[in-house]
């Protein structure tokens, strides 16, 4: 049987004051509570304290999970404490509860034991599937019992934000890199400190992958002794298909046979002082060497470097007809999100046109049955550095008509379509370039009439 506590108030004062003067007359209040420590199991629930009292008192709780009612009273009452469940599965807790009565403070132990249940430790999902660019996700990870911490095994996957409370789910906000490659796989490791780890596995989408050729813009004039040999190495680079090469010819000089006016702007784009320049996927200026096989050679090198650090994330589709004098065009383009340019260029082949030509043996040379290929004979967008255009999810599609001059041979006629893109995060460091800006990310060139289907990798 527990013990009742009977405090009575003349007691306490005959200790407290005990040096009052004779004949002070001792004070009859009292107070009396039945119990002055409650216990409770994990579950909470209610108990009660009789409290006997002569006079006003109060009573009360600084802890949110411990209430009592009344608060306060008048002599004799019962007094409910209510405690709520303990979720802790780690400790148990107490507080204390401060009964007042005339100016004294008398406190009442209140504990609860911890909860017994087993902890629970979930994370959802286990694994996640995300976009290669604008990749955004969220994990849900309930530790009841312990805290957690969170390792970040790849350095391209950032945590950042977390909301909610760890007992009943606290919601991890992560985001990836954006990447221009293929698929990739991270983790995000999250360990309780008792040591319980479970892995979370991030896989990111690769970009999609297209066949690529590579161009070159090739400046030239008619009047440019040294310009046939950079025609002859372009020539002998294209006709191996596995170097994926064409090529688009640009006379540059006014006045001159084959000039187009537009092609200043791109000679200004690109730096060009000489003739002969070549320019290789907007990106690097190509040498010119006499001698063609070593010259060819050189530009496979630079194909090939340009191949290994760029990723081909740009597809496009051309359709072109002929109806009457009209040459009618259309495009589609597929490719990484963000800001692109797009430029687009009739081309005639097979024009005989006097040559300039200077001899390794010395002297000059008039070559007046040379054939000239692949000269730009109109610029069909509203720029030849090109036209620029946001990429999205969905295909860009682009129409062009133009008339076709009575002066070309419209059966010699093509039409070449370049997609170009900036340089960004994640080309900005790829390789050395000649040029800044824009770099051609793909090309295709189809003859008139004719159409050619967006291509993947293999």
């Amino acid at each position: 049987m527990k013990k009742s506590c009977i405090l009575t108030l003349a007691a306490i004062a005959a200790v407290l004051f005990s040096c009052d003067k004779p004949g002070t007359e001792e004070s009859t209040e009292s107070l009396n509570i039945d119990k002055t420590t409650l216990s409770f199991p994990y579950t909470g629930g209610d108990q009660t304290i009789n409290v006997t009292a002569s006079s006003q008192w109060t009573i009360t709780s600084s802890a949110e999970w411990c209430t009592v009612s009344p608060g306060s009273g008048t002599g004799n009452a019962a007094v409910t404490v209510n405690v709520t469940a303990n979720q802790d599965k780690t400790a148990g807790r107490s507080t204390k509860l401060v009964l007042n009565y005339n100016g004294i403070s008398l406190p009442i132990s209140v504990n609860q034991e911890l909860n017994p249940e087993s902890a629970v430790f979930s994370i959802t999902p286990k694994s996640v599937d995300v976009p290669a660019v604008d990749a955004e996700f969220e994990i849900t990870v309930i530790s009841d019992a312990y805290d957690y911490d969170i390792t970040l095994v790849d350095e391209w996957i950032h945590l950042t934000s977390r909301k909610g409370d760890r007992t009943t789910g606290e919601i991890l906000h992560f985001k990836a890199d954006s990447h221009e490659s293929g698929p990739r796989t991270g983790i995000v490791s999250i360990c309780t400190k008792d040591g319980s780890c479970i892995p979370v596995v991030v896989n990111q989408a690769g970009c999609q992958q297209y066949a690529h050729m590579n161009i070159g813009y090739r400046f030239t004039a008619t009047w440019c002794g040294y310009c046939p040999y950079m025609d002859e190495t372009f020539h002998k680079v294209a006709e191996n298909e596995s170097n994926h090469f064409n090529f688009v010819t640009f006379h540059a000089s006014k006045g001159y046979p084959l000039y187009i006016a537009e092609s200043e702007t791109l000679c200004s784009v690109y730096n060009v002082g000489g003739f002969p320049t070549g320019v290789l996927n907007g990106w690097k200026e190509l040498s010119n060497y006499t001698d063609i096989d070593y010259s060819a050679s050189k530009v496979v090198s630079d194909i090939e470097e340009f191949n290994k650090q760029f990723f081909c994330g740009t597809g496009i589709s051309v359709s072109t007809s002929v109806s009457g004098d009209k040459l009618n065009v259309e495009a589609s383009v597929k490719s990484i999100p963000g800001e692109h340019r797009i430029a687009a260029f009739v081309l005639e082949s097979g024009i005989v046109e006097t040559q300039t030509y200077y001899p390794t043996s010395g002297g000059s040379q008039k070559l007046k049955d040379f054939v000239h290929d692949n000269v730009a004979r109109k610029v069909l967008t509203d720029s030849p550095a090109g036209d620029i255009f946001t990429a999205g999810d969905s295909a860009s599609s682009f129409t062009w008509s133009t008339d076709v001059s009575s002066s070309w041979v419209a059966s010699n006629l093509s039409v070449a379509v370049v997609v170009m893109r900036p340089y960004n995060d994640f080309t900005g460091a790829k390789g050395t370039r000649s040029y800044p800006g824009y770099y051609i990310a793909n090309s295709v060139i189809v003859p008139a009439g004719g159409s050619k289907e967006m291509q993947y990798a293999q």
